[in-house]
Order: C-alpha cells, then structure tokens, then sequence
C-alpha cells in the first residue's frame, strides 16, 4: 500500500511539472488498472483491492496538485525578481557580423 501511495506521488509530481491537468484522467485510469491487477495478482480480497486503487488515484492527484502549485510559485517569484523574461538571441544577426 505504501509501495502505491510513493510512487503515484511521484508519478503524479512529474505529470504536474509537465503536463496540464487533462493528464491526469489517463494517469488516474492507468493507476487503477495497475492497482486493481496487482492486487489480483497477489491474491488480495475486493476490499483490499479497492482500498489500494483508491490511495493509488488520490496520491497521482496529490503528488500533481503539489508540484503544479510549486512550479506556479517558483515562476511567480522568478517573474518578482524581474527574470521572468529573458531577451532572445537572434543567431542570424550574429552569424552575419562573423562571416566577412
């Protein structure tokens, strides 16, 4: 059970530093096929089978909201600093001044 909860945690907080929220509909799916077919597998009853796709659904949403609300901060405080735009670099333009 524990086993689930850390590693839809984690799979949860990579989906939120990347993707938007749509993600989380195959992820949580994915979790409760994966869930429901080990506890088959290990031979447990319905109730422990359920309890374990449930801790595995929350702990992908908890791990998502977690990173997606530290990734929104980080950018709000790198925008407050002033570095939230860094210019562009137009390689051609530079290129050009080389090339005689």
């Amino acid at each position: 059970m524990m086993m689930i909860a850390i590693l839809g945690c984690t799979v949860g907080a990579i989906l939120g530093l990347r993707f938007n929220a749509f993600v989380l509909i195959p992820a949580v799916l994915s979790v409760l096929f994966v869930a429901a077919v080990a506890g088959i597998a290990q031979g447990g009853n319905l109730s422990a089978i359920v309890l374990g796709m449930g801790v595995g659904a929350v702990a992908v949403q908890a791990g998502y909201l977690v990173a997606a609300a530290m990734l929104f901060a980080y950018r709000q405080l790198r925008e407050r600093r002033g570095r939230g735009n860094s210019p562009e670099i137009d390689l051609n333009s530079h290129s050009r001044a080389l090339i005689p």
